[in-house]
């Protein structure tokens, strides 16, 4: 473990993980080289973001299936099969409201039967899917959108979990 702040039982998961994460950046040995992020949906937030590409550390961070988004789902996406049976992937330029630009979100709609059990927000007006959404900073022309949604190769590489943040890293 790197990096540990005790706090209230009460506070959200986004409650100073800014500060956290630049004292978790800033405190990292130097033997460390630092890959990316890959964060849970309470860190999908623009401050984050924003920070992460200030340092220009790539990201893939798990966007919560808001309204927006949802309609987007529902909407007219080009879905594309993949090498996995039953997912399939769409990707657009999109911008919440809270953003200051468009960022790269990567749509991944599951098929699933009822008695299966995979990540991801089941719609009820959509049934027979789950899906999921990520943001990320990964450049499409290096990440196709399947390759986003998997985590590195465990070759030499080790993932750090802090606080459902994983920041991707690998010793010199």
């Amino acid at each position: 473990m790197a990096q540990l702040w005790l706090r209230p039982g009460n506070a959200s998961c986004g409650s100073n993980v800014t500060a956290f994460f630049l004292d978790l950046w800033e405190n990292l040995p130097s033997h460390i080289r630092r890959r990316g992020v890959r964060a849970d949906s309470g860190f999908c937030l623009p401050e984050l973001l924003a920070l992460w590409e200030q340092l220009k550390l790539p990201y893939v961070v798990v966007a919560q299936l808001s309204d927006p988004i949802q309609r987007l789902i529902k909407g007219d996406l080009v879905w594309t099969a993949t090498e996995v049976p039953g997912t399939e992937v769409a990707e657009l330029e999109y911008q919440a409201l809270s953003w200051p630009h468009p960022r790269r979100l990567v749509l991944l709609r599951h098929r699933v039967s009822d008695d299966e059990e995979r990540g991801g927000k089941r719609l009820l007006d959509v049934p027979g899917y789950r899906f999921q959404a990520l943001v990320t900073s990964l450049p499409g022309t290096t990440h196709p959108p399947l390759a986003v949604s998997q985590r590195p190769p465990a070759n030499r590489a080790s993932t750090l979990l802090v606080i459902a943040i994983r920041l991707m890293l690998e010793a010199r």
